[in-house]
């Protein structure tokens, strides 16, 4: 090989090329994820150091009040080692992980995908993006069809921030905003809901902003003493009796500090 063919393959031109096939478009919290690494020998021999996969997604921190999008990792695999190609060779790895209970849900736009990586000493590492849609856990889902269907709320946004609650990972949150359209008419601005791991079903880590009625409540909504912060459990037990009932739940919560 030439002088130049070997630069060449250092900087990644003719080099292995990678491609991951996911096997569903569409997966639900704490459901696997099954893939395939497909990798594509190039001009000559090589060998791969690690091959990696990654489910990734991004978040907004916000300094000095500028809006920064940075980037979580959910789930690193190492799915091979010390893997020599040859020229052309065709290999194919295949992969399984589960989607942990943290990975924002997919509501209006994609922001979770599945990023392999080939590590090739002296080289551009090839790499390889493939987004996928994430469905909430049925016990999620039973909460926000109960928010949206029964109580009739309208989701206004839904956004992923910096931040912790409690044992809450990965360094974000994904906040749920809605606004009342009939229930709690008049009586709140809004809702905010943020989904927390529980061993029982789900943590909703609530914050309840009251509107403001009289004097007293505009004095303490001036000094953001209207909003309510709140952590409820909505068990598998309670999902599984339909979001009626959840609805009740949330309903005679919500009234509790109104």
């Amino acid at each position: 090989m030439g002088l130049f063919k070997k630069i060449l393959l250092t900087v990644g031109v003719g080099g292995a090329e990678v491609n991951t096939e996911i096997l569903q478009s569409t997966v639900r919290i704490g459901e696997d994820i099954e893939g395939v690494v497909n990798i594509l020998g190039g001009s000559a021999e090589q060998n791969i150091d690690r091959v990696e996969v990654e489910l990734k997604t991004e978040y907004i921190k916000e300094v000095d009040d500028v809006k920064q999008k940075h980037r979580a990792t959910l789930v690193k695999l190492v799915v091979g080692r010390d893997i020599a190609i040859s020229p052309n060779e065709r290999k194919q790895i295949p992969f399984t992980f589960r989607v942990p209970e943290h990975t924002p849900i997919s509501m209006n736009r994609k922001t979770v995908w599945v990023e392999t990586e080939l590590e090739i000493p002296l080289a551009i590492d090839p790499e390889d993006r493939d987004y996928i849609e994430i469905r909430p856990s049925n016990t999620m889902e039973v909460v926000l069809d109960a928010v949206l269907n029964v109580l009739g709320f309208r989701l206004r946004e839904v956004e992923c921030k910096a931040g912790y609650i409690g044992r809450s990972e990965g360094g974000f949150l994904q906040e749920f905003e809605f606004v009342p359209q009939s229930a709690f008419r008049g009586v709140l601005d809004e809702l905010e809901i943020t989904f927390l791991p529980s061993s029982e079903g789900v943590n909703l880590f609530m914050q309840i902003d009251r509107r403001a009625r009289g004097f007293k409540s505009f004095m303490q909504e001036a000094a953001g003493l209207d909003e309510k912060h709140i952590i409820l459990t909505i068990s598998d037990y309670d999902a599984s009796q339909g979001s009626r009932y959840v609805a009740e739940i949330l309903e005679n919560t919500i009234n509790n500090y109104c």
